[in-house]
């Protein structure tokens, strides 16, 4: 399990449900295309243009087959129970599925992503200065 999975399973996610009560995701203009084509108000197609990319998210408005709410009012997932039946790639890659240029945006949604924001540009940031001192010492006699 990577760091991105754990997440669901840690204490940072406060199982609200807030990402599978309505959820969404990144599709290509033909598959936007497509979903638009149904006309339903449970299904909302949405371009975004972020830092000159252009993004399709499809939205659905209805909760997911697999999420029970427990009697302490959190929720859970049967897929996390049934090993068997595997997540879907959306599930599976969560939060990390989500283009940075996008964080700002969903963190709204999700009590946990913004922790995770932090941790990935902090990530980032200290990646970016080890190779900017990994490349200055190639260029040093």
């Amino acid at each position: 399990m990577d760091n991105i999975s754990k997440i669901a399973t840690s204490e940072i996610c406060q199982r609200c449900a807030k990402c599978c009560k309505e959820f969404g995701e990144l599709v290509d203009y033909d598959t936007a295309f497509r979903f638009k084509l149904l006309n339903t108000d449970k299904i909302v197609v949405e371009e975004i243009n972020t830092n000159n990319d252009i993004f399709y998210r499809v939205t659905y408005k209805f909760p997911c087959s697999k999420l029970i709410k427990k009697r302490d009012g959190k929720y859970y997932c049967l897929l996390y129970e049934n090993k068997e039946m595997p997540r879907p790639q959306m599930c599976k890659g969560y939060p990390g599925n989500i283009p940075i240029s996008l964080i700002e945006t969903e963190k709204k949604d999700c009590p946990a992503l913004a922790n995770f924001a932090k941790a990935t540009f902090a990530a980032q940031k200290e990646t970016n200065k080890s190779l900017t001192e990994a490349d200055a010492s190639k260029i040093s006699p």
